[in-house]
């Protein structure tokens, strides 16, 4: 974090993953390092109905309202998905000024429904579109996310007027930063913000035989496509140029990627040999002689006449010898062997 404050393009954050998933200490104690430092703060929020049953299980209450209980809910939060937020809850989230992240495609590919943006962005909560991870979001497509967003609330509300073009757009960029809390700084065309700007290509064959100029919103969201996109300036400063990234070695970093995926691959693929490996190994140190120690009674001797006691050695039904703790439970090594 201190690393890369003040960064003139990074901007550092605490990410505590979930309020079912992180205890209610570690969010306020993640809370208090986001005030700490300036920083904001990411979490998944509202998800999925799995999300809010373990939640009300352990708190009694819903995430939206246990992270207010907490004092966690402010300014500061930008929150992945909201797909379940009660309507008093979207009213909440207005209050407080937490800034959603709306990540269409993932919600339809994990079916975890659908968040209900028009009516967020009508009670004045900041809603920008993402992608999510590569887990639920294979290609990581921005311009992919903005037309599946625009066209996804129009068939869900049964009306072709909900989350227009314009509206779509603008979550992607003026909202979206406004989302982040970066209104100040991005998001739009202004003297005093950053230049950052796109230069788009209009001749595509999907593209026609529209006209931009008539219909600039429908033309950017449900026609031109990322691959469309010819120059990129962020800060003023030329990042690509006829589709062409220039701060990166593209086939460089394409090698390494595939190299990775190679490993991981790897990886799994070989983990039922190592397994079995590892198997072999412990069979071939395990002891020849074995005692039932299981349950030792005064009296009972093993086959060598020695009087079985605790702290003895158990064979387990993988043939693997462990030696058994004061409470008679066989150690974690055995547990896991007698298991499989």
């Amino acid at each position: 974090m201190k690393r890369w404050r003040g960064h003139a393009r990074i901007v550092p954050a605490v990410a505590p993953h979930a309020a079912y998933t992180v205890s209610d200490a570690h969010l306020v104690a993640a809370h208090g390092l986001a005030r700490e430092l300036g920083a904001p703060l990411l979490i998944h929020l509202a998800e999925d109905r799995s999300e809010l049953e373990r939640v009300r299980q352990r708190s009694g209450t819903s995430s939206i309202a246990l992270l207010d209980r907490l004092g966690v809910l402010d300014e500061r939060v930008i929150a992945a998905h909201v797909i379940l937020p009660r309507p008093d809850e979207i009213a909440l989230l207005a209050r407080r000024g937490v800034g959603v992240a709306h990540c269409p495609q993932s919600n339809m590919k994990i079916a975890a429904g659908v968040a209900p943006v028009p009516a967020l962005i009508a009670a004045g909560v900041a809603v920008g579109v993402g992608t999510d991870g590569a887990g639920s979001n294979n290609d990581l497509d921005l311009w992919e996310e903005i037309d599946t967003a625009a066209k996804l609330h129009k068939v869900t509300a049964l009306d072709p007027t909900a989350l227009p073009a314009r509206q779509a757009l603008a979550m992607a960029t003026r909202e979206g930063a406004r989302a982040l809390d970066l209104d100040r700084e991005i998001g739009s065309l202004e003297v005093g913000k950053r230049a950052d700007l796109i230069v788009v290509r209009a001749d595509g064959l999907h593209q026609r035989p529209q006209n931009p100029a008539t219909s600039p919103y429908s033309f950017l969201v449900y026609a031109t496509k990322s691959s469309d996109v010819e120059t990129v300036l962020v800060d003023g400063k030329v990042v690509v140029r006829d589709g062409r990234v220039l701060t990166l070695d593209e086939a460089e970093v394409l090698r390494k990627a595939t190299a990775w995926r190679a490993r991981i691959e790897g990886a799994t693929e070989g983990r039922p040999r190592r397994l079995a490996r590892q198997r072999r190994r412990l069979r071939a140190r395990a002891p020849r002689r074995a005692v039932r120690a299981r349950h030792p009674r005064p009296g009972v001797r093993d086959r060598g006449g020695r009087r079985a006691r605790r702290g003895s050695r158990v064979r387990n039904a993988a043939g693997v010898c462990g030696p058994l703790r004061h409470d008679r439970t066989p150690t974690p090594l055995v547990a896991q062997w007698v298991a499989r």
